[in-house]
């Protein structure tokens, strides 16, 4: 056979072999496509405690991990997208993440955000001078199981019962309006809108400060994208403690940038964030981790409570929430 035909000969074979190498190359490529993770989708609402967050990322400083950070209007919107999986995690009360666990949502946390010590309140018009004032008024209380159990803690403490008054359902982004058209006598509500409200002359009946340590703020995500995101949430609570150690070194300054993103002055932000603590990280160990994490009573506490007021769907396990490797993601 002549060069000229051998090499005539080998064309198919070699058109052939390219084929199949660049079939491969695009088909693993394809692969390390699909293996790429999808961005971990967080939201929230709109809370002085979840600020840092939303500071971190303006100042870049997860970089360029994959995560996504929405704020939506309320907590029932977010419950709303947790649930239906819009969304990966979400900052929710340590309440909300107890009934996502009844309504078998599996959901662990990977960071206590705050702890309510006044942030939370229940606020009525001038005339309404006592809790026991209430009985057979309008309460604007939004319809998630924070709202609920923060109205079953104060009417318990003035002596009424739910049956005692009216409750008017109302997303947090209607109180100020319902208060303003006469539609409510009252108002479970939180910050920013707390204070808001408290200028226009309501007034506070109760707040969380006289349930210390019941309600407190989590960041959750559901189990699956715990697993897969360990590393871009352990990313994000660097940002979250770096923010956290800002503020502790510059208050005012760091304020008046938390402040920014809401229209909110810094003073404001000082003020509403007094009605909180932020636990640093040593307090973020000692609280979620170690054979005795030092949430589990108050965790269990709100879980009793919460079933004794029929509350939860279901019975639940708080300890569920915990991942066994947490401190390794809350590590430096």
């Amino acid at each position: 056979m002549s060069s000229a035909s051998a090499h005539a000969s080998l064309l198919p074979h070699l058109t052939r072999r390219r084929l199949l190498l660049a079939a491969g190359a695009a088909l693993l490529a394809g692969c390390g496509r699909r293996q790429q993770l999808a961005p971990l989708r967080l939201g929230t609402n709109e809370w002085p405690g979840y600020e840092p967050l939303h500071l971190a990322r303006e100042r870049g400083y997860w970089s360029d991990a994959p995560l996504r950070l929405y704020e939506l209007t309320s907590s029932s919107e977010v419950l709303r997208a947790l649930r239906n999986g819009a969304l990966d995690g979400a900052a929710l009360t340590g309440d909300e993440a107890l009934s996502l666990l009844a309504d078998k949502v599996e959901v662990r946390v990977a960071l206590v955000l705050d702890i309510s010590h006044g942030g939370d309140a229940l606020v009525a018009r001038p005339d309404i001078r006592r809790l026991a004032d209430l009985k057979g008024r309008r309460i604007g209380v939004e319809n998630q199981a924070l709202g609920a159990y923060m109205l079953t803690r104060a009417l318990a403490q003035g002596g009424l019962a739910p049956a005692d008054v009216s409750v008017v359902p109302l997303t947090v982004d209607t109180h100020i309006n319902a208060y303003i058209a006469g539609a409510v006598d009252a108002v479970v509500t939180f910050e920013p809108v707390l204070s808001r409200l408290q200028a226009m002359g309501a007034h506070q009946l109760f707040s969380s400060r006289q349930t210390p340590g019941e309600i407190f703020d989590l960041l959750v995500v559901r189990e699956e994208a715990y697993r897969q995101h360990r590393a871009t949430l352990k990313t994000l609570s660097q940002a979250w403690f770096r923010v956290l150690d800002e503020f502790k070194a510059a208050p005012a300054e760091v304020a008046a940038a938390l402040g920014r993103r809401t229209q909110s002055s810094g003073p404001e932000l000082l003020k509403a964030l007094d009605g909180l603590v932020l636990p640093d990280r040593q307090e973020n160990l000692n609280l979620l981790t170690g054979t005795t994490p030092a949430i589990a009573a108050p965790l269990q506490r709100l879980a009793t409570l919460m079933q004794e007021r029929q509350l939860l769907s279901h019975g639940v396990a708080p300890l569920r929430l915990l991942p066994a490797d947490l401190a390794e993601v809350l590590a430096p």
